[in-house]
C-alpha cells in the first residue's frame, strides 16, 4: 500500500510448556514449546484500522519454541530473558511479505524476545 507508517498489533494469549535446568547455583536455562491463542488483531496505517476487507486473515493459533535463561539477582529476585520463535505461519498468502522460517514454512511469523523479572515470596531463607 501508500503509506507513511504501518502498525500491526496482535494480541495472543499463550501457555508454555517449558523444562527449566538448573545451569550454576544463580544460573538457569528453559526451553520448550508455546501455544498461543490469537485474542485481538489490529492493522492499519496513520490513517486508521484498514477495512476487514483488505486484511488476510491470521490463523487462530501459534505453535512456537522458546528459550531462555533466568539469573538470581538476590535470594528471592530473578532476571529472566526469553526468545519466542513461532514455528509455524500466524497468516500465509501475504502478497509479498511472506518468508521461510527455520522449519521451511512460508508465510508471516510471530517472534518474541521478552525481559522480566521475578520476586519469590515463599522461598525460605538459605
Amino acid at each position: 500500500g501508500d503509506y507513511n507508517q504501518y502498525f500491526l498489533k496482535l494480541n495472543y494469549v499463550e501457555m508454555p510448556f517449558l523444562i527449566k535446568y538448573k545451569f550454576k547455583s544463580k544460573v538457569s536455562f528453559e526451553t520448550g514449546l508455546g501455544y498461543s491463542y490469537l485474542a485481538g488483531v489490529y492493522e492499519g496505517d496513520q490513517n486508521g484500522e484498514f477495512p476487514a476487507a483488505q486484511v488476510k486473515p491470521f490463523h487462530k493459533f501459534d505453535l512456537s519454541f522458546i528459550l531462555g535463561g533466568y539469573y538470581q539477582l538476590t535470594k528471592k529476585l530473578y532476571f529472566n530473558i526469553k526468545y519466542d520463535y513461532s514455528i509455524i505461519p500466524i497468516r500465509t498468502d501475504n502478497g509479498g511479505g511472506d518468508v521461510k522460517n527455520l522449519f521451511f514454512f512460508i508465510g508471516q511469523f510471530n517472534n518474541g524476545l521478552c525481559f522480566s523479572f521475578y520476586y519469590q515470596f515463599d522461598k525460605k531463607s538459605e
